[in-house]
């Protein structure tokens, strides 16, 4: 099947604060030589305003390149030889806003190469340039100071072969605006802030970066009223209309992402086991996730992603900045697509098959745990009921974060699993749509570690009985077996299928981030293989659901870390559920802007309690139902009494909830859908992930839309 801001805690950000006072009164000295004129101008900000408005005082006596301002107490200071490398940008004059902590400067200097010496300062403090020149603004988040002088090593010189940011691109720029976006309008305040919203940036990052060089090279001209592109990147619905506008740069984002980077990946970066992932959620797990894993072993590598059969494949370097992955046979998708069978005649909706050819991977930015790459597959689209239609090469783009496994997972301890917890749990089941035997996550269950390495599965199997009513008993179980591996891996051994967990970082004790690779050998001898993330939930102390707690309002995970994962196509979609105490939940739907009115669907909702192991659980549903005139409805009289004479159901929600943290209440989503038209037998499909609740303030829908702010994952 085809297929995000949390501010620092207030101990943290008072924690920031002091230190940025205590650079601010320390103060610096900024030096800039201009390749192409050799002056130097000086700027004292002991005295910067809250407001980062700086105070320019008189020229101080030139110095030579190598010379080195102290301060007392500080460090020897070093030298960025910076370059902007963005087709279009010549050469010209341009002011550098410099950026230190809470310290900044603003200096003339000389387009394309410029030099910017920086006196020793806090190690933590972080680094950033912006530069403003009649082409355009364009900014790059450097990294802290203790970084850039590691990596400028003994002579104290960072040049773009030293730290792939100093080289300032449309990408970089791009990715300066999101990651201030993700952080609510701020800067990151340490390396790992940086790169823990790095990673939750996806292609919003690549689109951004193709507005701006389109812009920098006049292929685009720049709206009215936008200063410059950066700002135009700051509109969200200027950015949409943009976009609609001018269809040549929307179609070139292919095109820019596969420009050579300037950054290198060898193949000596793969080391034994990299993982690759969608962008995740900022400061919290991401429920789950597709991802892939590309293992490394004597005989060459294997690449193990959706399901599939065979994962062997060859990775070659087509050049010193690009890596090409080829399977040996694809993990083909099916969908169902409208397609013209003959000139002349309508299109008519046929099985399509996609197989990737193979995927050419770049690196965009190369942190100390993640790296952003851009991958674009070669894909080979056929429709096997339509063999005299002739198979059509396609392509697609999507940003990736790569990271060593072994060297980022965290171990995971025996406390870590022991008594009851929820986890995903696998099986081979048909596709919908090609009928092809797959490896999916079929459940996400009740999970009981027992101490001598054997485990319980409680609770699986559907929720709704025939027609779509709870189903209060008759629930499936199952046994496996444990181990921690040597890595701190979690182990699990079930009568056809083994799976693998590595710990990743964030999420909070209550839901710890996983990545897995479940395999499992089918009838036929084949064996098939599945890749993904999700979460470890605690499930050993359970809330007390009552008919008055789950009353309120509430954001459901599952539509939160959805809401909008591509805003320059359309604007953000809040979600929040409000139950009633008349037994209707009201789903509301509002959108940053006025593109969109604000949405309200209604569906029923109702408490039943089930007794597992021996302890009685209650689990929450909510039903939507439909007639034959009319939309949805929250029950089927609704529909009756606007004169309809069939009603069917049309969706349940079902949540059981496993453990609670403050106003979140984490849990297992499962929902329904009817596929069946009126006068036949529900057709059910049924789709289970983890999620969790949140309880929100009441009156929702007098209550204005949040800051943007960048939730992904893929559960919706």
């Amino acid at each position: 099947m085809p297929f995000a801001c949390r501010l620092s805690s207030i101990p943290r950000c008072r924690r920031g604060r002091q230190q940025e006072g205590k650079q601010m009164r320390l103060g610096f000295t900024v030096a800039v030589a201009a390749l192409v004129a050799g002056g130097v101008f000086a700027w004292d900000a002991s005295n910067a305003s809250a407001s980062r408005t700086p105070r320019v005082v008189p020229p101080v006596a030139p110095v030579t390149p190598s010379a080195r301002l102290r301060l007392p107490g500080a460090a020897t200071g070093l030298r960025i030889d910076a370059q902007v490398a963005i087709a279009g940008v010549e050469s010209g004059p341009a002011m550098v806003t410099l950026r230190v902590g809470n310290a900044v400067s603003t200096v003339p200097v000389s387009l394309p190469a410029f030099s910017v010496q920086v006196p020793g300062g806090r190690p933590e403090a972080m680094v950033s340039i912006e530069i403003d020149s009649h082409q355009g603004k364009h900014a790059a988040i450097l990294g802290s100071y203790a970084r850039l002088a590691r990596n400028a090593g003994a002579d104290a010189i960072l040049t773009p072969g030293e730290l792939d940011r100093v080289r300032v691109t449309a990408m970089g720029t791009s990715l300066h605006h999101h990651v201030s976006r993700v952080l609510g309008g701020r800067l990151p305040l340490s390396d790992q802030e940086h790169q823990q919203a790095i990673r939750s940036i996806g292609l919003e990052a690549a689109v951004g970066g193709n507005v701006l060089q389109a812009l920098a090279s006049g292929a685009a001209p720049l709206p009215a009223g936008y200063a410059h592109g950066y700002a135009l990147l700051q509109d969200d619905a200027g950015l949409r209309t943009f976009l609609a506008a001018q269809p040549d740069v929307a179609a070139s984002l292919e095109a820019f992402v596969q420009q050579p980077t300037g950054i290198p990946l060898p193949l000596a970066v793969l080391g034994t086991r990299t993982a690759i992932l969608p962008a995740l959620a900022y400061g919290e797990a991401t429920l789950q996730s597709a991802a892939q894993l590309l293992l490394r072993g004597n005989g060459g590598f294997e690449y193990h992603g959706r399901s599939g059969t065979d994962p062997v494949a060859t990775v070659t370097a087509l050049d010193a900045g690009t890596l090409r992955m080829t399977p040996r046979a694809s993990a083909p998708v099916f969908s169902y697509d409208f397609v013209q069978l003959a000139p002349g005649q309508p299109t008519v909706q046929v099985l399509t098959r996609r197989d990737t050819v193979h995927e050419t991977w770049r690196r965009h930015f190369v942190g100390d745990r993640y790296s952003l790459w851009s991958v674009t597959g070669a894909v080979r689209v056929s429709y096997p009921d339509y063999p005299h239609l002739s198979p059509t090469d396609a392509s697609s783009t999507r940003i990736a974060h790569a990271f060593s496994l072994d060297g980022m997972s965290q171990r995971i301890w025996p406390a870590d699993v022991a008594g009851r917890r929820a986890l995903p749990h696998f099986c081979l089941e048909p596709d919908p749509v090609s009928t092809m035997d797959v490896l999916s996550g079929c459940e996400y269950a009740q999970t009981t570690f027992l101490p001598d390495g054997s485990g319980l599965i409680q609770d699986t199997g559907s929720k709704v009985d025939p027609d779509m009513q709870p189903r209060i008993g008759g629930f499936g179980s199952g046994s496996f077996e444990w181990n921690l591996g040597p890595r701190g891996t979690l182990q699990l051994r079930y009568p056809q299928t083994e799976v693998t967990y590595w710990r990743l970082e964030g999420g909070e004790s209550m839901a710890v981030p996983v990545l897995y690779l479940a395999r499992t050998q089918a009838a036929d001898g084949l064996a098939h293989s599945l890749v993904g993330t999700s979460v470890l939930m605690d499930a050993r102390v359970g809330p007390a659901l009552d008919a008055l707690s789950v009353l309120g309002s509430w954001e459901y995970g599952t539509f939160t870390q959805n809401a909008n994962a591509n805003p320059w196509q359309s604007p953000r979609a809040d979600t929040t559920f409000v139950r009633d105490a008349d037994g209707v939940t009201r789903q509301v739907t509002r959108y940053q802007g006025a593109e969109y009115p604000t949405s309200t669907s209604r569906a029923s909702w109702q408490l039943f309690d089930t007794v597992i192991g021996g302890q009685t659980h209650t689990r929450l549903y909510e039903s939507r139902y439909r007639g034959n005139i009319g939309g949805p409805v929250a029950a089927c009289s609704e529909a009756y009494a606007v004169g309809a004479t069939e009603c069917i159901p049309l969706q349940v929600r079902y949540f059981r909830p496993m453990g609670q943290r403050g106003n979140r209440i984490y849990g297992i989503d499962e929902l329904y859908l009817n596929t069946a038209w009126f006068g036949e037998a529900p057709i059910i499909q049924r789709h289970v992930r983890p999620t969790y609740h949140d309880r929100v303030a009441d009156g929702i829908d007098a209550m204005p839309p949040r800051v943007a702010e960048r939730k992904v994952s893929r559960a919706r």
